[in-house]
C-alpha cells in the first residue's frame, strides 16, 4: 500500500485513445460575466445622468417659478414630480436598459473603443427609450410621440457608456493579467 492516490479511472473513450469533448471552457462563462459587470456600470451611471438632467429640469422650473413672481412655492411640486419621473425612468432602465446593456456589453469586442462602444449604447438606447414607450402608450391607449424617449435614451445610454469606458477597460484589463495591473480584492 503507498500513500500515492489511485489514478483516476478511465472511461470507455479515453480507454480508446479518442479525443474528449471538453467542457464549455471558462473564458465564455467569464465573457457573461465580465458582459454583466460592465452593463450594471453603465446603467449605475445612467440613473446618475437622469438625477443630473432632472435636478437641471428642476432648478430651471424653481427659477421659472420665482420669476414668475411664484415665490418658490413650486418647489414642492417639483420635487414630487420630479422624484416619481426619475423613479419612472429607473425602474425602465433597470427594466429595459440592463438586458440591453447585458447584450451590447456582451456582443462588443474586449477592446472596443470608447466612440464604437458609445454609438452600441447610444443605439440600444434609443430603441429601448422608443419601444418602451410606445409599448406603454399602447397599454393605456394613448399616442405618445416615440422620438423624444429615443433621444433620451440614446444621449443617456451613450453618455454613460462614454463615462464608464475607463472604469470597463480596466476591470477588462484586470481579468486578463495585463502587467502592470494590480488585481482588486
Amino acid at each position: 500500500m503507498t500513500d500515492q492516490p489511485a489514478p483516476p479511472a478511465r472511461g470507455p473513450a479515453e480507454a480508446s485513445g479518442a479525443a474528449r469533448t471538453p467542457p464549455p471552457s471558462a473564458p465564455d462563462l467569464d465573457r457573461w460575466s465580465l458582459a454583466a459587470a460592465d452593463a450594471w456600470t453603465v446603467v449605475g451611471r445612467c440613473l446618475a445622468i437622469l438625477l443630473g438632467l432632472l435636478a437641471v429640469a428642476g432648478a430651471v422650473g424653481l427659477v421659472s417659478d420665482v420669476a414668475a413672481g411664484g415665490g418658490g412655492q413650486a418647489i414642492t411640486s417639483i420635487a414630487w414630480i420630479g422624484g416619481l419621473a426619475w423613479l419612472v425612468h429607473a425602474l425602465a432602465t433597470l427594466v429595459v436598459g440592463y438586458p440591453a446593456g447585458l447584450l451590447v456589453s456582451r456582443l462588443l469586442p474586449v477592446g472596443a473603443s470608447r466612440a464604437g462602444a458609445a454609438v452600441a449604447y447610444a443605439l440600444a438606447g434609443a430603441g429601448c427609450g422608443a419601444g418602451a414607450i410606445v409599448a406603454l402608450s399602447g397599454l393605456v391607449d394613448a399616442d405618445f410621440p416615440g422620438w423624444p424617449w429615443a433621444v433620451l435614451g440614446a444621449v443617456v445610454a451613450g453618455g454613460a457608456r462614454i463615462w464608464a469606458h475607463g472604469t470597463i477597460r480596466r476591470r477588462q484589463a484586470a481579468r486578463a493579467g495585463a502587467p502592470g495591473v494590480i488585481r482588486g480584492r
